[in-house]
């Protein structure tokens, strides 16, 4: 476990930064704090797990109807001023971290024989794998996870492998805070 704090995490270039869903969510804030973190990180690894990609787009989908272009996410994706690079859950990802994540935390609502009847979809919205795809990909890749969602920050702490995840406000505000000099 590092001793570095949530700050100095964020400053080090060297760690890549890793999005999740939550983190890129709407139409125009997503964007902006992707545009605002390259502009403030000019060379740093900023990556979008597949995954996440997929779920932006599912939503997208359901805000806009018709008017959805799939040619808007690959334009934003292949942005040049932005450097975005797309993870992939390949076989390293799945073989490795993944079941890594996944053997480290305990998860009931994985467990569809335990679930009440008044529980008809046990692993829909409520199944956390997709969480732990996200941060098996930003473990995997050695960055540090940006997330809103509260219960897979507190299943990074509580798993205290480095450097962990910071949560969309707290990284919005140190982005919106003057730049630190060089490290």
């Amino acid at each position: 476990m590092s001793t570095r704090t949530i700050e100095e995490l964020f400053d080090d270039e060297t760690i890549p930064l890793c999005f999740d869903t939550n983190s890129i969510y709407g139409k125009k804030e997503g964007p902006l704090l992707l545009m605002k973190t390259r502009e403030r990180f000019q060379s740093r690894k900023l990556l979008i797990p597949a995954l996440v990609v997929a779920e932006r787009s599912r939503q997208l989908k359901a805000e806009m109807g018709d008017k959805f272009k799939r040619s808007s996410v690959k334009s934003f994706l292949s942005d040049e001023d932005l450097k975005l690079e797309v993870a992939s859950f390949d076989e390293k990802v799945a073989l490795g971290g993944w079941l890594n994540v996944v053997g480290r935390f305990t998860n009931l609502e994985w467990d569809w024989k335990r679930q009440p009847p008044e529980k008809p979809r046990p692993c829909a919205e409520r199944c956390r794998t997709g969480d732990h795809i996200v941060y098996a990909l930003a473990l995997t890749h050695g960055a540090l996870l940006v997330t809103g969602d509260g219960g897979l920050l507190k299943q990074v702490a509580a798993d205290g492998t480095y450097p962990g995840a910071i949560h969309t406000n707290q990284f919005k505000a140190l982005l919106e805070s003057p730049a630190a000099g060089p490290n």
